[in-house]
C-alpha cells in the first residue's frame, strides 16, 4: 500500500490542481491524517499518481509541503502518522512489530 506524508516542517498541503478531486471536508481533514477521510486521502490513486509522475524520487514540493509517497507492506495490519511541526512520520504494524519512515 502506498501512503503519502509530508517530509518538511510546515505541513502537509494538497496541490491546487488536485482540490477538484476531493470535497470540502476531506480537504478539510488532510490535516487530520489518522481519520477516515484523512486516510482516504493519503492512499488516494490520483494524488499517488500526480506525486510519482510529477514529483522527484518518489517527493513533490508544494508550497510549504514535501509530500512523499511511502510504501509499506500489503500484510501491515495497521498504520498511523505523527507529526512534529508540520513533518510527519508513518508508523505501521506488520507481524506485532512496529516500524517507521
Amino acid at each position: 500500500m502506498k501512503v503519502v506524508i509530508n517530509r518538511c516542517y510546515g505541513g502537509f498541503g494538497i496541490p491546487e490542481k488536485l482540490h477538484k478531486h476531493f470535497d470540502e471536508n476531506e480537504l478539510y481533514e488532510y490535516e487530520y491524517p489518522n481519520t477516515m477521510e484523512g486516510r482516504r486521502m493519503r492512499t488516494d490513486e490520483a494524488l499517488i499518481e500526480f506525486i510519482e509522475t510529477y514529483g522527484d524520487d518518489g517527493a513533490y514540493e508544494f508550497g510549504y509541503s514535501e509530500l512523499w509517497v511511502v510504501e509499506i507492506p500489503d500484510n501491515a495490519t495497521d498504520w498511523i502518522v505523527t507529526t512534529y511541526d508540520g513533518y510527519e512520520t508513518l508508523h505501521w504494524v506488520v507481524d506485532g512489530k512496529i516500524y517507521s519512515y
